[in-house]
């Protein structure tokens, strides 16, 4: 299990460096999908174009790069420290200063090897509607013989404008970025004289997400300790595709399933191992949190936004609600949190539908931060960063708040990201989303050993987001693992059987 560890810890540390690499230097990155960018040399520029002018500058350096070659006029220096250049990333940026060396404008060419879902990404980031991207709808401009998104946004008060471009032969973005004034001589003399020089290639992208497969799992079982955990898969009918791969919940009640992903309620009727699409809910704002209780009543909160529930599959009276929000089994409290520990509160809902609130006493000095927290019938399970710096744990209260134990792994060390947590008879199961696991601890907090997600759920490399238990002890699992075809991520659904 270590060694998975590791492994998680390095391949968190390469999407970290692959996300500095491929831009997103202010908010959503860049790039754009182009089925017209052909040549391995692009050098024709559309003189027709209405966004580029015929501006040139005498006073211009010819400056060639790894993929990229263009006159720079001699008012735009280039940034040498920021400059970065090898086989599969290229970033540059040219800038004209002022007599107190402030920035008036730049220009920006980045280009980087990259997956086509990171690429589609970007463009869903700029509020660009994905199929009318692909149907070519949207409004395109040439540069260098290769047809580029044009974006105009606001960052902290500066207009940028942004181009992106994609050569799916080699499997590169291509993202064109200036601030300042777009229109000034020396910025449309390098937009009109640029040539791209991407390598050769075959490749092809992924199929777009409405014409991707379904990602259907081999799911199987798993001892851990004297326990048996066997995991089946739940088919919806029409695949649930999240931008974001976190915070993607499930709440079963009775036969009606609640699937929380991206502004989205899904509400869906289970048979066996199938959930037939009911209804599709449009939040108003971006939900991450959900729970429910023993009497029908399913809870959905995220920050600063007002609580929702949901019963029998419609919307209903809601008691006052902020922040996150968990409700107890009987429904009689919630708890209602956000990262720090000392604004924990015990929310009491009356029978008038009002509420009353207590701070619990939590402290810093065991827990230094929240990331969640689970009420089960005996406890209040809090997992978060420990107070002694040693790491992620999952931490046990009782319902008024006093403190009974610490949950760690079989070495007695960090965890990795706790994202869901049930009480059965003999003990505490809990999903990590971080290592990929499910846990096991006994009645006295001695952890039992994990179970990888590949032996269960079949899957590869997902983030496990959710868990719930229902009234009569089933227990569902949610994440988002990315599909074989890599046209995009998917949410999926497990039930999770066994004797713990």
């Amino acid at each position: 299990m270590k060694a998975k560890r590791i492994l998680a810890a390095v391949m968190c540390l390469n999407l970290c460096l692959t996300a500095a690499a491929c831009g997103n230097k202010e908010e959503s990155s860049s790039k754009k999908e182009s089925s017209s960018a052909a040549e391995t040399t692009v050098s024709e520029t559309d003189e027709s174009s209405e966004e580029t002018s015929e501006t040139t500058n005498e006073n211009a350096d010819s400056v060639v790069k790894t993929f990229w070659k263009a006159n720079i006029p001699d008012t735009l220096k280039e940034d040498e420290e920021y400059a970065s250049e090898d086989s599969e990333y290229s970033d540059n940026i040219f800038k004209a200063l002022n007599s107190n060396d402030e920035v008036e404008r730049s220009v920006e060419i980045e280009i980087c090897t990259e997956d086509t879902m990171a690429y589609r990404r970007d463009i869903i980031g700029y509020d660009i509607d994905l199929k009318e991207y692909a149907e070519g709808k949207i409004d395109t401009v040439t540069l260098g013989g290769m047809d580029f998104a044009k974006i105009e946004h606001e960052y902290f008060g500066e207009t940028i404008v942004t181009y992106m471009a994609r050569y799916e032969a080699s499997q590169m973005s291509v993202t064109i970025k200036i601030t300042g004034d777009a229109d000034s001589e020396d910025i449309q003399s390098v937009l009109n004289t640029i040539e791209f020089t991407l390598p050769e290639g075959t490749e092809t992208d992924a199929p777009y997400p409405w014409d991707g497969e379904p990602l259907i799992t081999e799911t199987g079982t798993a001892d851990i300790g004297s326990y048996n955990l066997t995991a089946k898969q739940i088919i919806a009918s029409e695949s649930i595709l999240p931008n974001d791969i976190f915070d993607n919940r499930v709440a079963v009640v009775g036969d009606t399933m609640y699937a929380l992903s991206d502004y989205h309620l899904y509400i869906l009727k289970v048979n066996g191992t199938e959930a037939q699409l009911q209804e599709t809910v449009e939040l108003e704002q971006d939900y991450s949190h959900m729970s429910a209780d023993e009497n029908g009543n399913v809870y959905i909160s995220g920050f600063m936004g007002p609580l929702l529930v949901y019963r029998d599959g419609k919307q209903t009276d809601a008691p006052d609600g902020k922040d996150q929000f968990v409700i107890s089994r009987d429904g009689s409290f919630g708890i209602e949190y956000f990262t720090s520990p000392d604004e924990v509160s015990k929310v009491t809902i009356n029978e008038d539908g009002t509420v009353s609130r207590e701070t619990l006493p939590i402290g810093t000095d065991i827990i230094s931060m929240v990331s969640d927290v689970f009420i089960t019938k005996d406890y209040i399970l809090i997992s978060g960063s420990a107070a002694d710096e040693s790491g992620h744990k999952l931490f046990v209260f009782d319902h008024s708040g006093k403190h009974l134990k610490t949950l760690a792994d079989e070495e007695g060390e960090s965890l990795g990201s706790i994202t869901g947590a049930v009480q059965t008879d003999n003990g505490i199961l809990a999903v990590d989303g971080n290592m990929r696991t499910v846990i096991l601890w006994d009645n006295e907090g001695k952890c039992l050993g994990e179970a990888d997600d590949g032996e269960l759920f079949g899957t590869d490399y997902p983030w496990i987001s959710g868990l719930c238990q229902t009234k009569d002890g089933k227990i569902y699992v949610s994440m988002v693992e990315e599909r074989a075809d890599n046209s995009w991520d998917e949410m999926i659904m497990f039930q999770l059987d066994g004797n713990f």
